[in-house]
């Protein structure tokens, strides 16, 4: 009997409310990756508001929300020095330079660095120059270099940056680059910039193995031999091949017969493209 009476005196016992549900802050949607802006126009906007916000969402969110995510992914830590690299790169006109090896696109660069008031950069010469520096990672990349290896594209990006950035040139020549896909890539996640347009010049393999040979009588190369050659025109077909292609689907890739042995009469066709490309300025 007693504990038929503790139950029902439980029984009895008054039911406390139930707490109320502890509401969950809302987390802000994160903006996507395409780097599309998330800006909204509020309806009582007036004019003046709406023309800031279009403002913004198409001239400011373009250029500053990659800047910060490429920011973040490489030098958050040198906040000021990035920004102004980034924004400085902003002004030039980047042209890529490709061609197998001995397709004459160093030769091709000189004169148009003089014609047209370029800044001719070599991917390779940048290379060799930080090799004869003797820095940390001088060893590392001639070692790439002695093997026709392609050198990792952060060491080959950074040495780019810094040169365009530093440079007083509006248009820049980037001969011998990107070398690969992951560096076309690369170089646009890092710089912002895309290139205006592509220089291929296309040689067939025997004129070119004949040219860098004869080149290695007097260059001095590590690799102007006929081993490492080779190994050059392996790495070129494989990784800087799907590159030309890659620019071509784009429609942005001019390219230009080089097998002629009379560099001036390849420069013709040279100077045409680029009368195209720089009339009014």
């Amino acid at each position: 009997l007693a504990e038929e009476e503790d139950k029902i005196a439980d029984d009895s016992a008054p039911v406390e409310p139930p707490a109320p549900p502890v509401k969950e802050k809302s987390t802000p949607v994160e903006a996507k990756s395409s780097g599309s802006s998330s800006r909204a126009t509020p309806a009582n906007a007036s004019s003046d508001d709406k023309q800031i916000i279009e403002y913004l969402k198409t001239k400011v969110d373009p250029l500053f929300v990659p800047l910060m995510r490429s920011l973040v992914r490489n030098r958050p830590d040198d906040v000021i020095g990035y920004c102004t690299d980034y924004l400085r790169a902003q002004e030039k006109k980047i042209i890529f330079v490709l061609g197998g090896p001995g397709s004459g696109k160093g030769t091709q660069c000189v004169k148009i660095a003089d014609q047209f008031d370029c800044l001719h950069l070599s991917a390779g010469d940048l290379l060799r120059a930080e090799v004869a520096s003797g820095s940390e990672m001088a060893e590392l990349i001639n070692g790439y270099i002695r093997e026709g290896q392609i050198v990792p594209s952060h060491i080959t990006i950074h040495l780019i940056k810094k040169a365009i950035v530093q440079g007083s040139h509006k248009r820049v020549l980037v001969d011998g680059f990107p070398r690969a896909m992951d560096q076309a890539v690369e170089f646009t996640q890092i710089t912002g910039v895309e290139c205006e347009f592509c220089l291929f010049f296309d040689c067939p393999e025997p004129i070119l193995v004949d040219r860098l040979l004869e080149r290695g009588k007097t260059s001095g190369r590590a690799d102007d031999n006929m081993e490492s050659i080779e190994k050059r025109f392996v790495t070129f077909k494989e990784t800087s091949m799907p590159v030309v292609d890659h620019f071509e689907s784009k429609g942005v890739l001019k390219r230009i017969d080089s097998s002629h042995p009379h560099p001036d009469l390849v420069f013709e066709e040279v100077k045409r493209i680029f009368h195209l490309h720089t009339q009014g300025e």
